[in-house]
């Protein structure tokens, strides 16, 4: 199944729900701590599990203004 990533101005808790949680091998992102310019991350759509990907790729809606993401499970 593919998804869809967009970014837009709507209200909807159930699609726009994302954590926020360490890089992979990293002590694990407790609740409130604070992320810095620079960080790593990885960011986990609450409702599928999937983490975001991204990469230097423009995208195939809008290539000159847009980078491609990814969702996928690990």
């Amino acid at each position: 199944m593919l998804q869809a990533v967009t970014g837009v101005q709507q209200e909807d808790d159930h699609n726009n729900l994302w954590i926020i949680k360490e890089r992979m091998g990293e002590p694990k992102c407790e609740p409130g701590q604070l992320i810095r310019c620079g960080d790593q991350i990885r960011l986990e759509h609450l409702a599928t599990r999937k983490n975001l990907h991204s990469r230097d790729f423009p995208s195939i809606v809008n290539p000159e203004d847009s980078q491609e993401v990814k969702l996928f499970k690990i």
